[in-house]
């Protein structure tokens, strides 16, 4: 069953689908689009009307519209439901449409005489972009096409097997071209034509055969700006004016293009071309229209899971800044649409270590060795780090910035800190000790260690957030660092009020360019 729209003086079919499936009638606004579209119709409401089926027989009902809705020559507006026969006219603003029994015709294509290069806007032929299961393959292909509907189910199945195990786009794309020229025996070459996030142009995805390249985003985006698959053919007397020079440099007798669209997001084109004179027939159209939809769908799915995958190595890196346990808490709340941007005034205690003699000892060194050296005292030193459950803030060349307390309070945090610290020196040794084994330059630490408040949290927006901690505790702790010797920790003179129980120091003065002299306590092994 088709309904026949009819407004001015086009006419165009759309195929009625499953039993029981609703077509909301309107017209497109924002980012609401109505199945069957009445634009740029303004008397049509974005909800005008609703069709469907139930028990074999087609019923109409108006939702309300401005301007009602004729069936027959009566208004059933605000009357509920009513049954819909073929042949009966129903009036919507300046359109009417009518149930068909019958199928489209070849003369829903144009031929070559038909069709002018130069009339693009006016006569190419269209079908509606309609929606393809494996209950409705046979409506949507002509009844003599049984055989090209069977090979359909079968590509679409294949695309949604590829996509289920997660083949590469690369991969499902080339399929997807094979396929489309076993479908469709006159296309000479076909092409995907996809968006570029990056220049929100039209990019050649995939084509076939290879090493031909072939496309005109000219009729790609003629067909993706109307939403339906399209056929253009060239007039017999091969007139002058083409639409795309590449059209005229390839001497295509005919083009046909479907677009690829997915919840409302036009994704690109489908791009067939023949040499033929005979061209591309209704089926061929059918069967392109069809197959955009469930490559659409593919395409879509695609690239969400790609974009998860990055998303996952990207949480993954972020995530190791932070303890197992806090880590697991804050992946919990970011799956919950919990973790946004915000900070808090508390009291945190600071880390800051540094590798000392680097510059000098690095010198001479080959780029590689450097990297590789950093990797191996910061790899040791950041597990210990998340062992006493602090959190990596940042790397800042030969140095690390940690905080204990946050992003989640921490009642041991004074204490974790200076075993952190302890550990970390402890590490040192033993790494150098393979370094020197090795015959490769070895290198000391120095820690400060600074307790105080500080606005610490995740700053930025919702799409890019970074953990941050900001306050003069942060720079206090950076300046008892830069006191503190090769292989010494040096603590403030307030982290010392708070744990002088457990530790064995003895006090210092640390010497600094802005704030004087501090008062401060070198920490010594027992």
């Amino acid at each position: 069953m088709y309904l026949t729209i009819t407004r001015k003086d086009s006419t165009r079919r759309v195929p009625l689908l499953t039993e029981g499936q609703p077509y909301i009638i309107g017209r497109a606004a924002g980012d609401f689009v109505p199945d069957i579209d009445l634009a740029p119709n303004p008397s049509v409401s974005r909800r005008h009307a609703r069709l469907w089926r139930e028990n074999g027989t087609y019923w109409i009902e108006d939702m309300g519209s401005c301007v009602g809705t004729l069936v027959g020559g009566v208004q059933i507006k605000g009357t509920g439901r009513h049954p819909l026969s073929p042949g009966v006219a129903v009036v919507i603003g300046r359109t009417t449409f009518q149930l068909d029994e019958g199928g489209l015709s070849s003369d829903a294509l144009p031929g070559p005489d038909a069709v002018s290069d130069q009339s693009i806007d006016g006569t190419p032929a269209e079908t509606e972009h309609v929606s393809c299961s494996t209950e409705s393959l046979g409506e949507i292909l002509p009844p003599e096409s049984p055989e090209v509907a069977m090979r359909l189910l079968g590509v679409i199945q294949q695309l949604t097997t590829m996509f289920v195990r997660q083949g590469p786009s690369e991969q499902i794309a080339r399929t997807l071209m094979l396929r489309l020229r076993d479908l469709v025996p006159a296309a000479d070459h076909v092409a995907l034509l996809l968006f570029d996030e990056r220049t929100s142009d039209l990019a050649l995805a995939a084509h076939e055969p290879e090493g031909d390249p072939r496309g005109s985003s000219t009729l790609a985006h003629l067909a993706i700006e109307r939403g339906r698959a399209m056929v253009w053919v060239r007039e017999k007397d091969g007139a002058p004016d083409h639409p795309g020079p590449s059209i005229a440099d390839q001497q295509l007798e005919s083009v046909l293009c479907a677009p690829l669209a997915c919840q409302g997001k036009s994704l690109g084109a489908l791009w067939l071309s023949s040499s033929r004179t005979s061209g591309f027939s209704e089926t061929d159209l059918r069967v392109a229209a069809a197959l955009a939809q469930h490559a659409a769908i593919a395409v879509s799915g695609q690239r969400v899971w790609e974009d998860l995958v990055r998303s996952g190595v990207i949480l993954k890196r972020i995530m190791a800044h932070f303890s197992p346990h806090v880590a697991a808490r804050l992946l919990d709340q970011a799956s919950r649409g919990r973790l946004r941007p915000g900070g808090v005034t508390s009291p945190v205690t600071i880390l800051c270590c540094d590798l000392r003699g680097f510059t000098r000892t690095t010198a001479d060194m080959a780029a590689d060795d450097i990297v590789d050296m950093l990797n191996e005292y910061f790899a040791e030193l950041a597990a210990i780090l998340l062992r006493h459950n602090g959190t990596v803030d940042k790397f800042i060349g030969d140095a690390i910035l940690a905080v204990f307390g946050s992003p989640e309070p921490d009642p041991n945090q004074y204490g974790n800190a200076v075993d952190a610290a302890c550990e970390m020196q402890r590490s040192m040794e033993k790494i150098n000790a393979g370094r020197a084994t090795r015959g490769v330059p070895a290198l000391k630490l120095g820690i400060g260690i600074h307790c105080g408040v500080v606005l610490h949290g995740f700053i930025g927006s919702e799409e890019r957030l970074e953990f941050t901690v900001i306050g003069d505790a942060v720079n206090k702790a950076s300046r008892l660092t830069e006191g503190a010797g090769p292989g010494q920790i040096i603590i403030s003179n307030e982290l010392h009020q708070v744990v002088w129980k457990s530790v064995k120091a003895r006090r210092t003065q640390i010497r600094t360019k802005h704030e004087g002299e501090l008062t401060a306590f070198i920490l010594e092994e027992e």
